[in-house]
């Protein structure tokens, strides 16, 4: 009588398809699928472009990532705020484990705000520089078109009377010119 060992090794190579049905299984199976589906054939320049457009795109949004993370200007109403919290709401499942982790991280989300609302700070000085240097080329512009000095032109701002004064003789001015240009109209 035949070992245990032997019997279930030959149970085993019996119970096994031999290699020409599994080669007929596999032409039947090809077959129907050919027949349900149509092969989809992708061409190489399809998938080299689709690769380069998924490297791109994977590129951009690593790199929009790091920036609403990086920079202190990304706050509060910033379209990219949404992707800094969940940047930082990740890092924060790493860092919230026990109380220490906890407060350390609130620590950190408070020196971000802190950074964040001290970057809106000097940006709107920046802004008020710049308005002022525009206010100011915008004064010099009018006191040039009024044939007259800053300073002036500034005391007209607060002074209605001599203001009127000032446009009448502007308007005094202009009167020829006006004219001529109404007879060159018609």
């Amino acid at each position: 009588m035949k070992s245990l060992k032997r019997q279930l090794k030959d149970l085993r190579s019996a119970a096994t398809p031999s290699r020409s049905f599994k080669r007929a299984l596999w032409m039947q199976l090809k077959e129907e699928m050919e027949s349900t589906s149509p092969a989809r054939v992708v061409s190489r320049g399809f998938r080299f472009a689709l690769a380069g457009t998924l490297v791109v795109a994977f590129v951009f949004l690593s790199g929009v990532g790091t920036y609403a993370y990086a920079s202190p200007t990304v706050g509060d109403g910033n379209v990219l705020f949404p992707v800094k919290r969940g940047i930082e709401e990740i890092q924060g499942v790493a860092m919230k484990f026990g109380p220490e982790g906890k407060e350390k991280y609130n620590e950190f989300l408070q020196e971000r705000r802190v950074l964040e609302v001290e970057a809106v700070q000097e940006e709107l000085e920046e802004m008020k520089v710049r308005f002022e240097d525009m206010h100011e080329k915008r004064l010099q512009r009018a006191a040039q078109h009024f044939d007259i000095d800053v300073e002036e032109l500034r005391e007209l701002k607060q002074n209605d009377e001599l203001k009127r004064e000032r446009l009448k003789q502007f308007r005094e001015r202009q009167r020829p010119v006006f004219e001529r240009l109404v007879e060159q109209s018609r």
